[in-house]
């Protein structure tokens, strides 16, 4: 199995050349990504505009996988603004920008200071139109 980082390497992409602008080509939901943000690395799947799976698959939390409810917002084409609250109390804040392969994440631990990490984005496995 290769490791995550090799992934990101060959990830596919989420837009061919011809589909870059339309925002009917990006599909985002039933999307499995992988995160590659500093020492973590984790496959985010949009299950939904309020539903994210998450599996941490290198850091202090590998191994732990979470759905999660999440407030989802589109900035623009491909840009958006997500936020939920996992089961131990972690705030996380996101801004996933998919044309573009780019992550940035506030994540504010309970009773801890807030934590910015920026990485990657990759496309790991698309969704099909309806899911």
């Amino acid at each position: 199995m290769p490791r995550a980082r090799d992934v990101l390497q060959d990830g596919a992409r989420l837009y061919s050349t011809e589909e870059r602008g339309s925002s009917m080509a990006l599909r985002i939901f039933g999307s499995r990504f992988l995160a590659y943000m500093d020492d973590y690395v984790a496959t985010l799947r949009y299950e939904s505009e309020t539903r994210l799976t998450i599996t941490v698959l290198e850091g202090a939390d590998a191994g732990h996988r979470e759905t999660v409810e999440i407030a989802m917002v589109e900035l623009r084409p491909g840009l958006f603004f997500n936020t939920w609250r996992e089961r131990g109390g972690t705030v996380i804040a996101q801004i996933a920008d998919f044309p573009n392969g780019v992550v940035r994440a506030v994540v504010v631990p309970t009773g801890e200071s807030a934590v910015i990490r920026s990485g990657t984005l990759r496309l790991l496995d698309a969704g099909r139109a309806g899911d």
